[in-house]
């Protein structure tokens, strides 16, 4: 389904990064991106990483060196 890949690829290319920074938590669909790797990875979280990670930046900048194709 092309919605389902679109939200797979925003969490991979996006929110992965910014949902941390700006809404204070990991991405919503995380689990079903990442699959069993999801699990893997909340295993290395620690309890105050989002404090840390969503503390007042004054500056993002993004970088895409290539262009993403989603089929």
């Amino acid at each position: 389904d092309d919605l389902a890949a679109l939200r797979r690829a925003r969490t991979l290319h996006n929110d992965v990064w910014t949902d941390p920074l700006f809404a204070g938590r990991y991405p919503e669909h995380e689990h079903e991106t990442w699959g069993p790797l999801a699990d893997a990875l909340a295993g290395l979280r620690r309890e105050d990483d989002l404090r840390v990670i969503g503390a007042p930046l004054d500056f993002l900048g993004l970088n895409y060196y290539r262009p993403l194709t989603v089929r």
